[in-house]
């Protein structure tokens, strides 16, 4: 059972790297963490539930990804990975 924040990102992070096709697992594939679990790394307080990323690889997420972990106060929750996030990039 994760006991951290953290510890629940770095599961869910394995679950996505357990699931590389074969073509990716010779180079790296990076994964840019933003939003508020970006912002809890930082300041360590619990500002999002779910796990905002970007991937550099087009690559399948399960579709319910989610992990549990258990906070300080002993209560289960729930991080799920947020498949509508997106970058959007504007050029002026």
């Amino acid at each position: 059972m994760n006991t951290s924040l953290k510890d629940a990102v770095k599961e869910m992070v394995e679950i996505i790297g357990a699931k590389l096709p074969g073509k990716y697992k010779k180079d790296p594939v990076n994964l840019y963490i933003s939003g508020g679990i970006a912002i809890h790394f930082h300041t360590v307080s619990r500002v999002s539930k779910d796990l905002d990323a970007i991937i550099d690889k087009n690559i399948s997420i399960p579709s319910k990804l989610k992990v549990i972990w258990q906070n300080e106060q002993g209560e289960f929750e729930e991080l799920s990975y947020d498949h509508n996030y997106m970058v959007v990039v504007v050029n002026d």
